[in-house]
């Protein structure tokens, strides 16, 4: 029966690798991220502070965008504000608007007023007669059906 023969050099190389990168992927807790340094579009490069508590998950809006009762046309912007938030602009579709994402990370903004806007691609805007309120959540919140009703097109 052959021998098993265990080489401790092995083990103390296994050792100092696993000690070389918990050290190395560990951080002190006085050290500041640092921000991306070039800033693209589509590309957040604040880094929230969430005053010790965990941040709220986001709301997801969808449904029938019209203005003035017709179905708003495919390819105008959509996009949700809350006080100086502003969401990531969606494109409409023929009269209908997916998957609008209101998440701002300030809590001073939790409890405020969200507003819908219609954009036209030279930057006119129209306002939403509907509005909602942003509320800190435990777990995402979708609205499928939320209708999303303008006076005019921009």
């Amino acid at each position: 029966m052959a021998k098993l023969r265990f080489d401790h050099r092995a083990t103390l190389a296994v050792i100092a690798w696993t000690a070389v990168f918990l050290i190395a992927c560990s951080s002190d807790s006085e050290t500041t991220p640092t921000p991306p340094a070039a800033s693209e579009p589509g590309v957040i490069t604040a880094i929230p502070d969430f005053g010790g508590g965990p941040p709220t998950w986001p709301q997801l809006y969808s449904g029938n965008a019209t203005a003035a009762g017709q179905p708003v046309p495919a390819g105008f912007t959509v996009i949700a504000r809350v006080g100086s938030y502003e969401s990531q602009p969606i494109i409409t579709l023929d009269g209908r608007y997916l998957a609008l994402t209101v998440a701002p990370f300030d809590e001073e903004l939790w409890g405020g007023a969200i507003t819908f806007h219609l954009l036209a691609p030279g930057g006119a805007e129209v306002q939403a007669e509907e509005t909602e309120t942003f509320q800190q959540r435990n777990q995402p919140s979708v609205d499928n059906t939320f209708p999303l009703k303008f006076p005019r097109l921009p």
